[in-house]
């Protein structure tokens, strides 16, 4: 007899679990949970974002047979699994155009913003990012990795892309000074 896995799921704010496996799959077919959030259990080096563990593959939703607009037919969406901490921040997120938005929180990979407004997944985005623990002009850039939704909180979240050594740096060295407080 195999042992179910006990798991645990990062969900925009807060963790859930311990559950089992098919009240995992349960909670995303029923999209409150969602394949861009962070797993773990038992035997796995670390949390990992859903989409890449290979018990759920088979429960993921068929990919469209069209490229994301944006990008080059054949490629295919970059393998990001980001590993580490998420902080809250207080600040905005500017864009080229000068939409202010609210940061929820950020990590090394990227940010979640509060909006109203959702961008589409898969959109570029140039941005500043204003706030009072960060250097003025942080230049970024990102892609729309996801949507949140729940009766309290809505927006999306930016995954950083090429991000600077030095920026790296800071957000780390932020997120280390959060985390021990």
């Amino acid at each position: 007899m195999q042992v179910e896995s006990v798991w645990f799921v990062r969900h925009l704010t807060e963790t859930l679990g311990p559950m089992g496996e098919e009240t995992l799959i349960g909670l995303l077919k029923q999209r409150r949970v969602d394949f861009a959030d962070f797993g773990w259990h038992e035997g796995l080096p670390d949390w990992t974002r859903l989409f890449g563990i290979q018990e759920l593959a088979s429960h993921m939703p068929p990919h469209p047979g069209i490229p994301v607009p944006g990008q080059p037919r054949g490629s295919r969406p970059a393998e990001w699994i980001p590993r580490e901490t998420r902080a809250p921040l207080r600040g905005f997120m500017i864009t080229q155009d000068g939409a202010k938005m609210e940061i929820v929180n950020i990590s090394e990979s990227g940010i979640l913003i509060k909006s109203d407004i959702l961008i589409p997944v898969g959109t570029e985005l140039s941005f500043m990012i204003d706030s009072a623990v960060l250097p003025k002009g942080f230049a970024m850039k990102g892609r729309v990795a996801r949507h949140a939704q729940s009766p309290i909180f809505r927006g999306f979240g930016i995954e950083f892309l090429a991000l600077q050594d030095s920026q790296r740096k800071t957000i780390q060295e932020y997120v280390a000074r959060q985390v021990k407080t």
